[in-house]
């Protein structure tokens, strides 16, 4: 998985707090820095079948992955080596039906 980084800095929203996050869907907004993921915001979110993700989609050797996630068809492969803001289709683990979020 893609370690994130709690900092002095991140806000939680809406009660939330590190202890009350387990188990919880949450959006997380924050920057890529030195290799490290630091998470700047978290907010409750409401489990749907849709995703959005926003990041570098890599290949590493075994298909094309954002944020750790895998999809079940090729619909992220257009995307390698590229930053984008997808809206995906997620069931499970797996993503699919990956679009460009306009």
């Amino acid at each position: 998985g893609i370690v994130l980084t709690l900092t002095p800095q991140t806000r939680f929203e809406d009660g939330l707090n590190q202890a009350s996050l387990n188990g919880t869907w949450v959006q997380v907004e924050g920057s890529e820095q030195n290799g490290q993921f630091l998470v700047m915001e978290i907010e409750p979110e409401v489990q749907e079948a849709d995703i959005e993700l926003k990041g570098l989609v890599n290949d590493d050797g075994q298909g094309a992955s954002l944020w750790g996630y895998k999809a079940s068809d090729e619909s992220l492969e257009p995307h390698i080596g590229k930053r984008v803001e997808l809206e995906c289709h997620l069931s499970g683990e797996l993503l699919s039906q990956c679009r460009l979020d306009d």
